[in-house]
């Protein structure tokens, strides 16, 4: 979401000329074939919801506002669904929103920008990368690779067996819904909490300027748990 107000917009709106702080949502939904076991999720700008769908297809329903409304587009082609508005050079409310429904069994990647990115209830591999947005993820089954430049990293409920995290700038939680095998969090500016069912795991807790705790059952192998910040607290605990 963007709002940009200068003072040549200010003046804009002193002389009565077109400008619009709160910019009326257009709604548009768009189904696209795929026929592809990967699909790649691009967009530079809006934050995405992405949810479990049907088979064979994806179904994009977006709401743009202001300039966003009239310079945009969306495509898929070869397996990835370009997702673009544009917001340069705005006076007033600009930005988009994205819902997006993927197909069950096809792996998934997420490339975005500034934007919050939320994935819910996926059972297929899933990559999320974004610039600076929060990457939350809600439920899901499947591998998880979770990178943020400047951004948060949360997920609760999840039964993935192998996730890593990372970020440079923000908080990582994980809350896990059963025991996972391989866990590999790591933040340099924020704290990092893992939150595990009762089980024997192999726990690698540290942070340079920080608190590193752990209160799970150790093993010498098996079930795996890295946990690390720069930065920040650190700690791996049982539901």
């Amino acid at each position: 979401m963007k709002r940009i107000l200068t003072a040549a917009a200010a003046l804009l709106v002193l002389t009565g000329c077109g400008f619009e702080l709160d910019a009326t949502p257009v709604r548009s939904t768009q189904t696209f074939p795929l026929t592809s076991t990967r699909l790649t999720i691009t967009s530079g700008l809006g934050a995405l919801r992405i949810s479990q769908g049907s088979a064979n297809q994806v179904v994009v329903t977006r709401w743009l506002r202001g300039k966003a409304a009239n310079d945009n587009s969306w495509a898929l082609k070869d397996g990835t669904l370009a997702l673009t508005a544009r917001c340069q050079l705005v006076f007033g409310d600009c930005g988009a929103e994205y819902a997006i429904n993927v197909p069950p069994g096809v792996e998934l990647v997420v490339e975005a920008g500034d934007d919050p990115v939320s994935v819910s209830s996926l059972s297929q591999r899933v990559a999320v990368t974004t610039t600076g947005g929060t990457i939350k993820v809600n439920g899901g089954s499947g591998q998880l690779r979770l990178l943020s430049k400047d951004g948060a990293i949360h997920a609760e409920g999840i039964t993935s067996s192998e996730v890593r995290a990372r970020t440079s700038d923000g908080e990582i939680l994980l809350a896990f819904a059963t025991p996972p095998t391989n866990v590999d969090a790591l933040s340099r500016e924020g704290r990092v909490i893992t939150t595990v069912p009762d089980a024997p795991y192999k726990v690698t807790v540290s942070s340079k300027y920080g608190k590193a705790t752990s209160d799970v059952k150790q093993t010498g192998d098996g079930r795996t748990i890295i946990a690390k910040s720069i930065d920040g607290n650190v700690r791996v605990s049982n539901r």
